[in-house]
């Protein structure tokens, strides 16, 4: 990071006004930071509640996440350590997972599990490649590419070769776009945190209120949500921290203080000098859309980066230095979307623990094709156990049934679409998780071009209506008629609910869903860090040290390289704004060691790990999906 002249001298001791624009996990715990250090919060927020893209509706009578359903490695992690205190329930679905092929065929749960375990090995060794030679690695050189190659070498016929292929599209719905996307060069990137990927099966509410505890406290923080304004204070001049009390944070040009509802579109900065003509540090002003202005002495913008993308280049005066310019073009924002399907009933899940098509395999024909793995894949590192915090494991081979948690729809020949998109699907059996949670819901993961289309056919249609169900059982209906027991006669098989998310319909959300590396990325991890930095400005006799505005970004876009794209990344990219802003005007952070798990070094993009921390590349070595479930974190 850079060693910035943060604010002038005056400053120091002297509690600062500083607003959080955009209330989703990453605003509200810098909220919660600044706020216990002692700082004067204002948090902004567009939308009528907390939590961004992390959110809950009800549909079919079930609450569902329209945000993340998953936590992303569950050592040293903050959410995890959240989950646990709030008795949120999470699980580890069993690595089986079923497989429908191109053609609308049921592959064998062994066949399923070689193949998976075939991608997940050639994954591993992607991370590994990509590391180690990210520096000599073509930036237009896809994911795709690498594991054509590897199959290129290999002893296997044309039709293996092929079911491989259609295999590792699975990587789509992981980051939100296709697999011939990805880049190699920043493959190494997509990696996080050691421990398991966890499925929140009572949905992220409980994590979302404690996360919001501090912001939606106001002795503690102004949060600032729509309400409705019954009175205006004209006083017409920003007010300086003058000698009568007056403070900063007040109105200008006439206007109210900004309420949520008015969006902040502008934000204006000084980068001239460390201080205002007062002597005081310079502030930073923000505008809402209705005209109306306010100041302060830091602003900490955690919008989306799709809001920055679109945006970057109109909503900030003076411009933005080029440099941070093309981080944030650089860096591309993902399209993964979300489909709920519930059902009468879980058809495709028998009584009887057969599901009338395929017998699960014995568990030593199991461990036989999981053994084929590469020896260093495991399930968890040596000694390690499974998440206490009510984690419930997937039921096993003798439950109610034995369908997996997963279904992988191959891309489907037996569904019109462009030939040059995949469609194959990730579909979760939310009957599945643990009492009292299950439901009869399908949960479609999807991504790309077809998350495109689908949302697109659905967004002026209102929710729930006659219309808006027919579209999407017109595209879910060919994948789930392949499931186990369906019959278009029975009426267990017809949807009661059908619920999508259209987050790229979303300008809140910033028209998608998170951060990916997609191919023609130069300097991708460059780009994070520049972004990470905030708004910097570098003397123009190269002598003087960078000046920060006071300008800062924050987000899964800025977190540190082992939590990007997660709600653990979120978390830590707000809390490592606000300790910086705390460090640069000497006050302590006071707190307690469960909401503060990482160090100061840790949140400048270092590896996110405890006792002792190893490289991001060695964590790959503990089991096949230690890669960054990202792509299943919206």
């Amino acid at each position: 990071m850079y060693a910035l002249r943060q604010v002038g001298q005056s400053t120091k001791g002297r509690i600062p006004h500083v607003a959080v624009v955009g209330a989703g996990i990453s605003g509200l715990r810098c909220s919660d930071v600044l706020a216990r250090a002692g700082v004067k919060v204002t948090l902004f927020e567009a939308r009528d509640r907390i939590g961004g893209r992390v959110h809950q509706v009800e549909s079919g009578g079930y609450l569902v996440d329209m945000g993340p359903n998953w936590i992303h490695g569950t050592k040293g992690n903050p959410i995890t350590e959240i989950a646990e205190r709030t008795g949120t329930k999470v699980m580890e679905p069993e690595e089986e997972e079923a497989l429908v092929d191109s053609n609308g065929t049921r592959r064998s749960n062994a066949e399923a599990v070689e193949l998976s375990g075939k991608v997940w090995e050639m994954l591993v060794g992607a991370f590994k490649y990509s590391d180690e030679h990210s520096a000599t690695i073509d930036p237009h050189t896809s994911l795709a590419e690498y594991f054509r190659e590897q199959l290129s070498s290999m002893d296997i016929d044309e039709k293996r070769r092929q079911d491989i292929l259609h295999e590792a599209q699975m990587w789509g719905p992981f980051v939100g776009d296709a697999v011939e996307k990805q880049s190699l060069k920043f493959f190494f990137l997509e990696e996080c945190i050691e421990g398991e990927n966890v499925f929140v099966a009572s949905t992220y509410k409980d994590i979302l209120k404690e996360a919001g505890r501090t912001a939606t406290d106001p002795a503690k923080v102004e949060l600032r949500l729509e309400t409705e304004i019954v009175h205006y204070d004209t006083t017409g001049r920003i007010a300086k921290e003058n000698t009568d009390g007056t403070e900063t944070g007040t109105r200008v040009d006439g206007g109210s203080k900004v309420e949520a509802g008015q969006e902040t579109t502008t934000v204006t900065s000084t980068q001239d000098e460390d201080e205002d003509e007062d002597g005081h540090a310079r502030k930073v002003t923000v505008t809402a859309s209705t005209g109306e202005r306010l100041s302060f002495d830091q602003v900490v913008v955690t919008c989306p980066l799709g809001w920055l993308k679109r945006y970057h280049t109109s909503a900030f005066t003076p411009a933005l230095p080029p440099r941070l310019c093309a981080a944030i073009e650089n860096i591309n924002y993902g399209r993964l979307e979300k489909l709920y399907v519930t059902f009468p009933t879980a058809f495709w899940l028998s009584p009887n623990g057969d599901d009338h098509q395929h017998q699960r395999d014995e568990k030593s024909e199991l461990d036989k094709a999981i053994s084929t793995l590469d020896a260093n894949i495991k399930v968890k590192p040596a000694g390690d156990s499974s998440p206490s915090y009510n984690s419930n494991p997937a039921p096993d081979a003798q439950s109610a049934s034995n369908y997996p948690f997963f279904t992988h729809f191959h891309d489907p020949a037996y569904i019109p679409h462009p030939i040059d998109e995949a469609w194959n699907q990730s579909v979760a059996s939310l009957a599945r998780l643990p009492a009292p949670h299950a439901h009869p819901t399908l949960l479609f993961y999807m991504y790309g071009a077809c998350a495109t289309h689908v949302v697109r056919s659905v967004q002026d249609l209102t929710p729930y209506s006659a219309e808006y169900n027919a579209v999407l059982t017109a595209f879910a209906q060919p994948f789930y008629s392949r499931l186990p027991n369906y019959s278009a006669s029975d009426p267990s098989c017809t949807p009661t609910s059908l619920l999508m998310t259209q987050w790229q319909a979303d300008r809140f959300a910033g028209n998608g869903s998170y951060c990916n590396f997609q191919v023609g990325l130069e300097r991708g991890d460059e780009d994070i860090e520049v972004m990470r930095a905030g708004v910097v400005v570098h003397s123009s006799d190269g002598i003087k040290p960078p000046t920060h505005t006071g300008l800062w970004l924050a987000g899964e876009h800025t977190a540190p390289f082992i939590a990007l794209g997660t709600t653990t990344g979120a978390w830590w990219s707000g809390e490592g704004v606000a300790r910086r802003i705390c460090a640069a005007y000497g006050l302590d952070v006071p707190g307690y060691a469960a909401m503060d798990t990482v160090t100061a070094g840790q949140l400048d993009g270092q590896a996110v790990e405890r006792e002792p921390e190893p490289r991001k590349k060695d964590l790959d070595a503990y089991k096949p999906d230690a890669a960054n479930m990202a792509g299943l974190a919206i």
